[in-house]
């Protein structure tokens, strides 16, 4: 029983360990990510030389991790065009069995920065014995820096993630491992890497599966591009439509999670950052009823009028909770359906059901009492902004004020004075 608590790899609540941890339960085929092991550690690394062989080709290793990595450093043979040479790869996978071969073996010294376990584990003795038993020379000082850990401090440099101001940050064995099966659960959202987490493990675990499981599939092809390359947010957008139509036909699916964090970063160049962005529930509920009632494929056609400013996307549009340009028709754009339009008003904008039913009734009568010339005049969105349009209806509410289809209730609704977003 002991054995089985010290082999067992709970989530550290680091985004970055907890996705390589996740990406090892992945391709361990686990379908608990509370079920992973030490043993499933050393299963899924074996010898070492698939991780080593996807990572000298997929394009997301150098974007986590650049080119001081002994994977990737001249000195050790790497040429650009042919990649990474055999004592690159061979002193990359003798530090990687080191870091396995450490990790439960300390119980106690300084905490881990990212994790919080206790760990007195040397990490410059593992590079120095890896890099010599390769015959090359080792530096004669070696820390962990942004080549080892996303966003780290290191001497010398200005405090990231993890801040060092006088000395390098410590990180448990277990942590430095886990990051190498990083580049196989991430995906680019607009044009930076991102990590996830979630307040439902499983929902979190489910996306993360899939990830890694279309990453596999591009591997197989030759395809080592990043997920997401040249897609903005529709990648992501497209991917949980796809996730909650899938866990709809699962039993043990009830709804959707409370909220899903993004972590976007960049690690390359002199000015690494990272962005933390919330999907409140209501966003989530959003698309989770899309798949639900089947108008996912509607919302993916939508994306496709995307421009390239990421400003009005529906992702950005549902993190702030303001009105999707698309969902209205334009040119050759013919809009949303009711349907869908109805369900992203409610549960993205928060406007209540009864406030959308009046609106379409003041359009219906307007509709109704005009030509067609002048219909399609007022259906164009700036024309809400003259004074002629707006006269127009005042007048019509007027009207139907006095006919007694129009209650104060209802005028609240569109217009409230001290509460809610109006219409």
């Amino acid at each position: 029983c002991n054995m089985a608590v010290k082999e067992k790899m709970e989530l550290t609540g680091n985004p970055f360990v907890d996705t390589g941890l996740g990406v090892i339960a992945s391709l361990a085929n686990l379908d608990d990510m509370n079920e992973l092991t030490l043993s499933h550690l050393n299963s899924i690394y074996g010898n070492g030389d698939q991780i080593t062989m996807w990572n000298s080709n997929l394009k997301s290793f150098t974007q986590i991790f650049g080119t001081n990595n002994p994977l990737y450093q001249y000195s050790y043979g790497f040429k650009k065009g042919k990649g990474p040479s055999e004592t690159n790869k061979a002193i990359y996978k003798s530090i990687l069995e080191g870091l396995l071969s450490e990790i439960g073996e300390s119980t106690n010294g300084e905490r881990c920065w990212a994790c919080g376990a206790l760990s007195n584990f040397d990490f410059a003795k593992v590079c120095k014995k890896a890099i010599e038993s390769c015959g090359k020379k080792a530096p004669r000082d070696k820390w962990v820096g942004r080549d080892w850990f996303p966003l780290a401090g290191s001497l010398g440099s200005d405090a990231q993630s993890l801040p060092a101001a006088s000395r390098p940050p410590n990180i448990c064995p277990k942590c430095l491992f886990a990051m190498h099966f990083l580049p196989i659960g991430l995906i680019l959202l607009n044009g930076r890497l991102t990590a996830f987490q979630c307040t439902s493990s499983e929902f979190w675990y489910e996306l993360l599966r899939d990830i890694v499981n279309e990453n596999k599939t591009r591997i197989t092809s030759g395809n080592y591009d990043t997920l997401g390359t040249r897609e903005g947010s529709q990648a992501f957008i497209k991917r949980l439509l796809v996730l909650f139509k899938r866990l709809q036909k699962e039993v043990s699916y009830t709804e959707a999670p409370e909220a899903l964090y993004v972590w976007r970063f960049t690690n390359s160049g002199a000015s690494p950052d990272c962005a933390l962005e919330e999907i409140p529930n209501q966003a989530l509920e959003f698309l989770s009823e899309a798949a639900k009632k089947g108008v996912e494929r509607e919302i993916m056609d939508l994306l496709k009028f995307e421009g390239k400013n990421p400003k009005y996307s529906l992702y950005q549009c549902i993190l702030d909770k303001r009105d999707y340009t698309n969902l209205y028709s334009e040119g050759k754009r013919k809009g949303a359906s009711p349907e869908l339009f109805a369900l992203y008003e409610t549960l993205v904008c928060g406007h209540s059901p009864r406030a959308l039913r009046t609106a379409h009734k003041l359009a219906k009568k307007m509709s109704e009492q005009i030509g067609e010339k002048q219909l399609q005049r007022i259906q164009r969105r700036e024309a809400f902004k003259e004074p002629r349009v707006q006269n127009q209806f005042r007048a019509l509410m007027a009207g139907m004020a006095k006919e007694g289809e129009l209650m104060l209730a209802n005028y609240l609704d569109l217009f409230p004075l001290r509460e809610g977003r109006g219409i």
